[in-house]
């Protein structure tokens, strides 16, 4: 099928050559092209039914042959398939890739992992080294060890604590350096020693660790140098599982020490000192219960509000608790005492450290009172009661040996009475310099005590 090629023949534009209207599509007896009179393209040839729309062709160019969409060639299916199996092909290539950074991104990662493992070892090493107080075994000249006279490392803080708790277990004060001399083993018909209400040991030092009453002071020091790392944050690098085997070790250093004094001479001595010693042990046994309530405490007041308390709670910095009438006139001191004993067969007076400002003396009577809420209230285990002094029986002299308290922590009234005591300056790390305890915190008994200690040091320190 083609196009005429002679304007003669057809002239598609919607005139003839003679000026007549050109009608292609007329109806003809055969099915071939029409003639060039009224040949109409509105329906196909022989069949005006069909009635098919063509566009009309008048002023129309035709000298650029277009080539129907219809009749377009198709896609190579054959090319279709080589560019999907390249695509497959890079993204393959690009997902082992991605594979391979993965695989060697992970390597790096474990390698890293053990760095740091490594790394918090050695972090840890170094606390301990830092938290633990080093000191180190000489050996004699002319003597000889196992490791060819090398220096041996020692657990000073640990041994310290063990040294501390093991003396007061005894009924002793420690002190580094110096000598003390060691109970000797009770006889059959002895009873055990007390000091108030707590018992005292008296260990067979001729015998082994495995001895009943040996194998008690052992477990009581451990418990007691176990319950003081619980709270005490300065000793949190220390092992549990050491405390025995050096409360064993320790055990062993006393006997030999014991068995050196056990000249009869020195036996009287060593009574006089247990007696004068008891002032210490009745501040360390106090001392020991307030620790066990700083638990508490924090509950009540904040751990972040309390940093430093740990400082105070030492026997350095309470009060004495005195069973004589000291500078008191003894009638008077014994009518007062007989009333706060209340029928009870023991009696402590306490003696206030003017030294002392209130905010320090409020929070030691609220861990006091926590105290006293927590302990047993049968058998041995009551309290002794106690009672407050009068001014003339206020220490008004300087803290304790080795006591050097904040200065927020000191009765101003106190400095100026002592101008050239040297007070540290206050810490900004330590809370508890600047925690108030309101009133309604305390009891009226706890209240009236607050008030006496105004006005008994401020009273005793004009005289």
């Amino acid at each position: 099928m083609f196009w005429p090629n002679t304007e003669n023949d057809f002239n598609i534009g919607g005139l003839d050559n003679g000026g007549n209207d050109v009608n292609l599509g007329a109806t003809q007896g055969t099915h071939s092209f029409p003639t060039m009179n009224n040949a109409n393209f509105g329906s196909f040839p022989g069949d005006s039914s069909y009635n098919i729309n063509f566009m009309r062709m008048s002023n129309q160019d035709f000298s650029s042959p277009v080539t129907p969409a219809r009749l377009q060639s198709s896609p190579n299916p054959n090319g279709l398939m080589i560019t999907v199996q390249a695509e497959i092909l890079a993204l393959q290539n690009a997902r082992e890739e991605l594979k391979k950074i993965t695989e060697e991104q992970h390597a790096e990662m474990e390698a890293m992992k053990k760095e740091v493992d490594v790394l918090k070892n050695h972090i840890a090493e170094m606390r301990e080294q830092i938290t633990t107080t080093s000191t180190v075994t000489r050996t004699d000249s002319n003597s000889s060890s196992d490791n060819g006279g090398a220096r041996k490392a020692r657990n000073g803080a640990l041994e310290k604590l063990i040294h501390t708790k093991a003396h007061a277990a005894l009924g002793l004060q420690y002190r580094r350096g110096s000598t003390v001399t060691l109970p000797d083993p009770l006889g059959p018909d002895e009873e055990p020693r007390t000091d108030g209400d707590r018992i005292l040991y008296n260990p067979i030092w001729t015998k082994d660790t495995h001895e009943p009453i040996n194998a008690e002071f052992i477990d009581a020091v451990t418990t007691m140098v176990e319950n003081h790392m619980k709270v005490d944050n300065s000793l949190e690098s220390q092992r549990f599982e050491d405390i025995r085997p050096s409360v064993k070790n320790y055990f062993d250093t006393l006997a030999q020490n014991w068995k050196r004094q056990t000249d009869p001479k020195k036996k009287a001595s060593a009574q006089a000192h247990r007696t004068s010693n008891k002032g210490y042990m009745r501040r360390l046994r106090d001392a020991e219960s307030l620790t066990r309530v700083l638990p508490q405490f924090f509950d009540l007041y904040g751990a972040e509000n309390c940093h430093g308390i740990q400082a105070i709670i030492d026997e350095g910095w309470l009060d004495g608790c005195f069973d004589d009438p000291g500078n008191a006139i003894p009638e008077e001191w014994k009518a007062r005492a007989d009333e706060a004993a209340n029928g009870s067969k023991e009696v402590w007076e306490v003696r206030q450290q003017a030294w002392q400002a209130q905010n320090l003396r409020r929070i030691l009577c609220r861990l006091f009172k926590l105290a006293r809420e927590n302990a047993a209230t049968s058998g041995n285990n009551v309290p002794t009661p106690r009672f407050h002094c009068t001014k003339v029986n206020v220490s008004t002299g300087n803290p304790r040996k080795n006591i050097r308290p904040w200065k927020s922590f000191v009765r101003e009234s106190w400095l100026k009475a002592n101008p050239t005591f040297r007070v540290v300056d206050d810490d900004p790390k330590s809370t508890i310099l600047s925690l108030e305890i309101p009133d309604s915190d305390f009891d009226e008994v706890d209240l009236k005590w607050l008030a006496d200690d105004e006005a008994c040091a401020e009273a005793a320190l004009e005289k």
